[in-house]
C-alpha cells in the first residue's frame, strides 16, 4: 500500500470523493472567541480516504486549512467518525492504517479576532483517494465563506492547550507535535549519540572510566548497579541541562543562528581538521591540562568518597571533557529543534535521548569494568579505526566551511570543489585500507583482510560514486544535502531558475506581472530544505510549475534580510520549521502586511514524493490534478 502512494503519478478518478458540505458555526461570531469549520465528505463505495490521524507517510490524511483577516486555526482537525484500522504486514513489521468511507464528518476549530464586520474565510480541504490495491496523488478543493464578526468577547484563561469534539475526546497540543515529525526527530537524536561516541574525544576517556570503576569496587563504594547508574544520570543532566538552558536563551529562532553562525561554522571546523589530523598520525593532541587535572580530581574524590554523588560529578566532569567533541552534534539537534513549533518539548526529549545513547555504552564500562580486559588487543586493527575516522572527520570539516562559504557568499567551495574535497579522502582511505601506504602509527605496511578489503571496496565505490557528481544532476537520497546547490557560485537556484532572495522585489514583481509567487523558507545549514531543492524542485513533475510563478528563496539565517524573514515566517505562519513552502497571489493582498488571503496553499517540511509536492503547487495554482 505505501509503495504505491509514492509511486503513483496518474489521476484520482473523478467523483469518487466529493466534498459534499463546508460550513461554519456559528456564522455570527463574537470577536475574540471560537468557532468550528465544518466539512463533510462523500466517499463512494470501495473507495476510502485517511484519518487525520494517519501517519503522514504511509498515507496523506484528510487536511483543513484555513486562510482570512483574523481568522487562525486553534488546534487539530478532528474526525467525528472513527477510523476503521486495517494492519499490512510486511516481513516483520507491521505499517498500520486508518480508513473513513462513508459520509466521513470533520471539525476544525478556529479563533477569530479583529474589529466587528463583514469577513470572508478562505477554506481549503485537501485528501487522497484510495481503493483496496492501489492510492492515487492528493487532491483537494478551496471553498469561500461569509460570516459577521460581531463586538469583543473575553477569552477563557487556558484556551488553546487542547480541543474537544463533539464526542468529548481531547487530542492535546503535545500529541499534535507527536504527529508532525516528532519521532524524526528522536531518530535524528540516536543517530547523534552514536556519531558521538565515533568522535576522538570520547577515546581517552574509556580507560579513565574503566580505572575509575575498578577502584571503586576495590574499594568497596557502592554497588555496581548503582555506579553504572549514577555514571549515567549524571552524564544524561548534563546535556539536558545545556539544552534547557540554550533553548531559553535563545528563544525560537536562535539555534538556527547559531548553527548557521559562520565562525562558529569556521571554528568547528578547525577543531575536526586538528582532529583528523592528530588520527592521522600527525600529531598527538589531549585534552587541556586544567580539564585533565579537574577530571582527574573527580577521579581520584569519587574513588575515595563514599555515595554517589561524586560519581555523578565525574559524569559532569567527562561530559565537558568530551564537549569540543559533543557541540556539534547538540549543536545541530538543537537547530532542528528550533524549527519544530515546540522548542521546549523537543529540546527536553531530543537531549535527552542523545545523552541515553552517548551514556549508554559507559554505563556498561562501569557495571563490568572487566569487560575492557576481554576486547581485542591494540593493533593494526585499531589503528585502521582511527585513520578512517581521520579521513572522515577531514570530509566533515568541509561541511562547516561550506555553510560558512554560502553564509557570506564567497562562492570560493562551489559544488564541484567540495566534490573533489570529498572524494579524495574516501579514495585515499581505500587505498589505505588495500594496505597500498602505511601512516606514521604503523610499524610495518598493512596487511589488509578480507573485512579491511571488503570495507575498501565500500570507501572506493563511495568515492567514485560521488566523484562522478562533477558531471552535474543531484546525488541521492540525504547526500545531496551536504554538497552545496548546484547553482551556488553561478547566480541561479533551485532547479536552475532564477530566484529573488528579497520578498518585496519579489512580491512587487509578482503583481506586476500578474502571476502568483512562490515562498520557498530556507535556509543555510537546513539538510531538509537542500534535499527538497536539489532532488524534489528540479523533477519533470514540478519545474514546469515553479516556471509559472515567480520565485523568493527567503534564507532565515544569513543577512541581509534573514532576520525579516524568519519575523515574518513566525508571525504570519506561526511556525519556525523550515522548509515552508507557500504559494501567494499577490492580487488578493500582502501577507506580509496582514492580506492573508492572498494565502492559496501551503507545504510545511521535508516529503521526498515529488507527486505530492506538484499537487501541492496546483492546488496554489487552481489547476486539476490533470493539468
Amino acid at each position: 500500500m505505501f509503495l504505491s502512494i509514492l509511486l503513483a503519478s496518474f489521476a484520482a478518478p473523478q467523483g469518487e470523493v466529493q466534498v459534499s458540505s463546508v460550513a461554519l458555526e456559528p456564522t455570527s461570531v463574537s470577536s475574540g472567541a471560537l468557532a468550528h469549520v465544518q466539512v463533510s465528505l462523500d466517499v463512494a463505495y470501495g473507495y476510502h480516504v485517511y484519518h487525520p490521524d494517519q501517519d503522514p507517510l504511509l498515507g496523506y490524511p484528510v487536511t483543513v486549512t484555513v486562510s482570512g483577516e483574523g481568522v487562525a486555526a486553534e488546534g487539530s482537525l478532528v474526525s467525528l467518525q472513527a477510523g476503521i484500522l486495517h494492519e499490512l504486514p510486511v516481513g516483520e513489521d507491521v505499517y498500520r492504517y486508518l480508513w473513513l468511507e462513508g459520509t466521513p464528518s470533520f471539525t476544525l476549530p478556529v479563533r477569530v479576532t479583529g474589529e466587528a464586520g463583514a469577513r470572508t474565510l478562505k477554506v481549503a480541504v485537501s485528501w487522497q483517494t484510495c481503493d483496496d490495491s492501489l492510492c492515487f496523488p492528493q487532491t483537494g478543493k478551496s471553498f469561500s465563506l461569509d460570516f459577521e464578526v460581531t463586538g469583543d468577547a473575553v477569552i477563557p484563561e487556558g484556551v488553546g492547550i487542547s480541543t474537544v469534539d463533539e464526542a468529548g475526546s481531547i487530542q492535546s497540543d503535545v500529541q499534535k507535535k507527536l504527529d508532525e515529525g516528532f519521532w524524526a526527530f528522536i531518530l535524528a537524536a540516536i543517530l547523534a549519540g552514536f556519531a558521538t561516541l565515533a568522535t576522538p574525544c570520547v577515546f581517552p576517556m574509556i580507560p579513565i572510566t574503566v580505572s575509575f570503576f575498578t577502584k571503586r569496587a576495590e574499594s568497596g563504594k557502592g554497588s555496581a548497579l548503582g555506579n553504572a547508574t549514577a555514571y549515567g544520570i549524571g552524564i544524561v543532566l548534563t546535556f539536558v541541562g545545556l539544552g534547557l538552558g540554550t533553548a531559553a536563551l535563545l528563544g525560537a529562532g536562535g539555534a538556527n543562528d547559531m548553527a548557521s553562525n559562520p565562525f562558529l561554522n569556521i571554528g568547528l571546523a578547525t577543531l575536526f581538521v586538528v582532529f583528523a589530523l592528530s588520527l592521522l598520525g600527525f600529531f598527538e593532541i589531549n585534552p587541556p591540562r586544567f580539564l585533565q587535572n579537574y577530571a582527574s580530581k573527580k577521579q581520584a574524590e569519587g574513588t575515595q568518597k563514599a555515595g554517589y554523588f561524586p560519581v555523578v560529578l565525574m559524569a559532569v566532569a567527562f561530559s565537558i571533557t568530551a564537549f569540543t567533541c559533543t557541540v556539534g552534534f547538540v549543536g545541530g539537534l538543537l537547530g532542528l529543534a528550533a524549527g519544530s513549533g515546540d522548542m521546549g518539548l523537543y529540546v527536553l526529549s531530543g537531549m535527552f535521548v542523545y545523552a541515553f545513547v552517548f551514556a549508554t555504552p559507559f554505563f556498561f564500562l562501569a557495571l563490568f569494568p572487566s569487560v575492557l580486559q576481554r576486547l581485542p588487543s591494540a593493533g593494526g586493527w585499531m589503528n585502521a579505526v582511527k585513520v578512517s575516522l581521520g579521513y572522515l572527520e577531514l570530509i566533515a570539516a568541509w561541511k562547516f566551511l561550506s555553510n560558512a562559504d554560502r553564509y557570506w557568499d564567497l562562492e570560493i567551495l562551489t559544488r564541484p570543489v567540495v566534490i573533489v574535497l570529498t572524494a579524495a579522502p574516501l579514495l585515499l582511505l581505500a587505498f589505505y585500507l588495500f594496505g597500498w601506504y602505511r601512516t606514521k602509527h604503523d610499524y610495518e605496511k598493512p596487511v589488509p583482510g578480507k573485512m579491511r578489503k571488503l570495507t575498501g571496496v565500500g570507501f572506493l565505490t563511495l568515492g567514485i560514486y560521488i566523484g562522478m557528481g562533477l558531471q552535474g544532476g543531484p546525488f541521492s537520497g540525504a547526500l545531496e544535502a551536504y554538497f552545496p546547490p548546484e547553482g551556488y557560485g553561478h547566480g541561479i537556484g533551485p532547479a536552475n531558475l532564477e530566484w529573488h532572495e528579497n520578498y518585496d522585489e519579489a512580491f512587487a514583481e509578482a503583481k506586476q506581472e500578474g502571476k502568483l509567487l512562490f515562498l520557498d523558507f530556507t535556509g543555510v545549514t537546513c539538510v531538509n530544505c537542500l534535499r527538497m531543492e536539489g532532488n524534489i524542485m528540479p523533477h519533470d513533475l514540478v519545474k514546469p510549475l515553479l516556471e509559472q510563478m515567480v520565485r523568493a528563496e527567503l534564507y532565515v539565517d544569513k543577512p541581509p534580510y534573514g532576520d525579516w524573514n524568519s519575523d515574518f515566517q513566525i508571525e504570519r505562519f506561526n511556525t519556525a520549521q523550515q522548509p515552508l513552502y507557500v504559494v501567494i497571489d499577490p492580487s488578493l493582498g500582502d501577507p506580509s502586511k496582514g492580506g492573508m488571503e492572498a494565502i492559496q496553499s501551503t507545504f510545511p517540511g521535508y516529503h521526498p514524493d515529488p507527486v505530492r509536492f506538484a499537487a501541492f503547487l496546483k492546488d496554489g495554482m487552481g489547476l486539476t490534478d490533470t493539468e
